[in-house]
């Protein structure tokens, strides 16, 4: 079979193009078309899957029988998120028999100088209780405060075990305190609900689920979905399974979906599903993070500060000083008082020239009237000395 380089034939659909590939397949011209996800299709990909698989197995000695098989999947437009865990809920659990799996539990005690002891003694017995027999360790808050609060620790810890589950109440402070050093070497823990009456039900439920991590630094998201050492029929339900949340919950949906594909732990990948879309019609989809309650700016006046001026905190501590603006009505009313003021000034000055102005005129006649009686004088005394 000789395949050719790839032809792009376009193809108008009202005011946008399409673009549509041909090929040669044994010198027949065929066009390829969106591929989506079938039972005949998937349980093909599934065989190819599994022979690439034992062949692997056969050229490297180190790798186990029980290998694992991932979905990757490849969007149109890389979207814009912070982090976005999806989880997927598959038909089968990929916990094998000889897998271990971790608890992390609240403590019953708080305090770091408290003894751990106990809490793991009372979910023991409530496990043994309920019936529950996949959970091989309970690990206590405190006891990974205290013992795994370093890089080395923290690496051995994610390495330790195959799976994690965690009480739902402390998810969050649990991820936070174990940091990217743990998500980097092992799965994210699954939250699961461990005030319900059935934790047996509870915790086979949180040992089928598996978390897609979906970032916003590339375009290309992985997620493991079975193992070799499932049976094919099983390995077919989960592909299937989580392709259809795939759709339904990734940033587009599916609209934003290139391709998705199998691939094993060593080896090519097969596609399950494939999109000839054209990017230009797609958007960039955007996630706005989920944020708690308590997540808000909060306004307040500030004391130390002369002047009508408030403070703004914003949830990540951020500080700013917000100092109240002028309205114009308060500007109108601050030209008004103005104008009278000047008014005011202008007319107590003009009353002040009028004043001075009189005093000079009654200064000026009462010059003129004492230069009329010095000359008055200064003619009789001539007279007298004439007549003498």
């Amino acid at each position: 079979m000789e395949v050719p380089a790839k032809k792009m034939k376009k193809i108008r659909t009202g005011n946008k193009v399409a673009k549509k590939v041909k090929i040669e397949v044994d010198g027949t011209e065929k066009t390829l078309e969106n591929l989506e996800v079938t039972n005949e299709h998937v349980a093909k990909c599934v065989d190819a899957i599994l022979q690439l698989a034992e062949k692997n197995a056969k050229k490297h000695s180190l790798l186990s029988n029980d290998s694992k098989i991932f979905l990757q999947v490849n969007c149109i437009k890389t979207p814009k998120v912070a982090q976005l865990n999806l989880r997927l809920y598959l038909p089968h659990t990929l916990v094998g028999p000889n897998d271990e799996v971790a608890l992390i539990v609240a403590d019953i005690a708080k305090g770091r100088r408290q003894d751990y002891e106990k809490t793991i003694d009372h979910w023991e017995t409530k496990f043994q209780q309920c019936g529950v027999t996949q959970i091989k360790d309970i690990l206590p808050m405190n006891k990974i405060k205290t013992e795994y609060n370093q890089y080395e620790m923290r690496r051995k810890l994610a390495r330790l075990y195959d799976f994690f589950l965690v009480d739902g109440r402390i998810a969050g402070h649990v991820t936070h305190c174990l940091g990217s050093t743990f998500r980097r070497f092992a799965t994210a823990p699954v939250p699961i609900k461990l005030n319900r009456d059935n934790l047996k039900e509870e915790i086979d439920f949180g040992l089928k689920k598996v978390t897609l991590v979906i970032h916003g630094r590339g375009n290309s998201h992985n997620v493991q979905v079975a193992t070799t050492s499932m049976s094919r029929q099983n390995i077919i339900e989960n592909v299937i399974a989580a392709c259809e949340q795939i759709k339904k919950k990734y940033p587009g949906e599916i609209d934003n979906i290139r391709s998705i594909l199998i691939k094993p732990q060593i080896g090519l990948s097969v596609p399950v599903y494939y999109s000839i879309k054209n990017k230009n019609q797609v958007q960039v989809p955007i996630v706005k993070p989920k944020r708690p309650k308590a997540f808000k700016t909060v306004e307040g006046e500030l004391s130390t500060i002369e002047g009508d001026v408030k403070v703004k905190v914003e949830p990540g501590g951020r500080v700013k000083v917000i100092k109240k603006r002028v309205l114009k009505d308060d500007t109108e009313d601050k030209e008004t008082n103005d104008i009278e003021v000047k008014k005011e000034k202008k007319d107590t000055s003009d009353i002040k020239v009028s004043k001075k102005n009189t005093n000079d005129i009654k200064a000026s006649k009462k010059n003129n009237n004492d230069t009329k009686a010095s000359k008055k004088n200064m003619k009789r005394k001539i007279k007298q000395e004439k007549n003498k």
